[in-house]
């Protein structure tokens, strides 16, 4: 690894030159790797996507890559997924000039087409455990379009655009363009990899140590699916309920609809969410 590159605040960088998936490796070894460690890969074989779905890479032109990230002590968990995408298209508009739309609860996209995937798995481990990770830790899988042509996604699910195509619609000029042209695959995904978790580091530091303002801008930049059909599940008892979502509050508390009684309730701190 370049001494130069710096990873997701301040951990360690894995590179392998293929794995089935940098998710299921993290969530594999995890005892044995330090938080905040970014594992990547140039040909993911197997990529994981929400909700069993598949999240298909584009070997050495598209980013794939997990970070083995612990949440600070009373961070409530089920926003992580909206942190994470809101972090990541933050740092798009950074570095590649260009200003994608939020989509609850985490999708990236640009102009209805999707840049970008990200995938949560909390860890659990059991309380006699010695590795110094806790139960709040989780295995954040991100998948980034960077490269990637029409073409390549022959036969996938089209509904997906990278930045490289982006950049050709508009006719924005851009290091990537140039570098993609002069340097060899894997030193260029490294490249941008690399300020991509320096991007990360700083907007998820301020939003999970920061004021309450910075949260409520994050839930501010996301457009809402109203009328969309939740699970939840509440810690007292981990049953899961069915609601529709109405919207959401400046706090982040939903604002749903019981599907069999059609009365609204707020949730305010439930354990887990799923879309």
């Amino acid at each position: 690894m370049n001494d130069e590159l710096k990873g997701f605040q301040g951990g360690l960088i894995l590179h392998f030159d293929e794995l089935d998936s940098t998710q299921e490796f993290v969530l594999q070894n995890h005892e044995s790797l330090q938080v905040n460690t970014c594992v990547w890969t140039h040909q993911q074989t197997s990529g994981k996507g929400r909700r069993g779905r598949s999240w298909i890479q584009t070997p050495q032109k598209d980013l794939a890559f997990s970070i083995l990230f612990k949440l600070p002590v009373g961070t409530p968990t089920e926003f992580i997924n909206q942190w994470f995408a809101f972090a990541l298209r933050e740092a798009i508009d950074h570095i590649f000039n260009i200003e994608c739309d939020l989509k609850w609860p985490n999708d990236i996209k640009w102009k209805g087409q999707k840049v970008s995937g990200i995938l949560s798995n909390e860890i659990s481990l059991p309380h006699e455990s010695k590795s110094p990770i806790t139960d709040r830790t989780f295995a954040m899988g991100i998948g980034l379009n960077l490269l990637s042509c029409q073409e390549d996604r022959a036969g996938v699910d089209q509904g997906h655009i990278s930045i490289s195509e982006i950049m050709n619609e508009v006719n924005l000029d851009s290091n990537l363009l140039s570098d993609a042209k002069k340097m060899k695959p894997k030193d260029l995904l490294l490249k941008y990899l690399s300020q991509l978790l320096m991007q990360l580091s700083g907007v998820i530091y301020q939003m999970t140590r920061g004021p309450l303002s910075h949260f409520q801008h994050m839930i501010g930049q996301f457009h809402i699916d109203c009328e969309r059909p939740i699970s939840y599940f509440l810690e007292a008892d981990d049953t899961e309920h069915q609601a529709i979502l109405i919207g959401i509050e400046e706090s982040g508390a939903l604002i749903v609809r019981n599907s069999e009684t059609d009365l609204l309730s707020i949730l305010r701190n439930p354990w887990r969410i799923e879309y």
